[in-house]
């Protein structure tokens, strides 16, 4: 199953994937009121919300169904062990 978590800043909101391609991928990402529907539905789907401001900052640039950068890995690593923690899982 696919480990799906929430990043925010203030006016920014992004929707990580891990599971389903070789590195996490950025699925939704929202900005201004959508930050608020974005986050609403990822609740509503028992999605964890995280808020990590620095790492919002960090994935501004990378688009909707890309990969993370690979400068990225070691910060959205260890957002998504949280992940796995809160739902009582192991990692891959």
């Amino acid at each position: 199953m696919a480990k799906e978590s929430g990043t925010r800043l203030s006016d920014r909101a992004y929707a990580v994937e891990y599971g389903s391609k070789a590195a996490p991928t950025v699925m939704a990402k929202a900005s201004g009121y959508d930050v608020e529907i974005l986050i609403e539905a990822a609740r509503d789907l028992q999605i964890p919300v995280i808020e990590n401001p620095q790492l919002a900052a960090l994935l501004e640039g990378v688009e909707i169904d890309e990969e993370i950068p690979e400068e990225l890995y070691h910060s959205v690593a260890i957002v998504l062990s949280w992940v796995f923690w809160i739902r009582g899982e192991q990692p891959f």
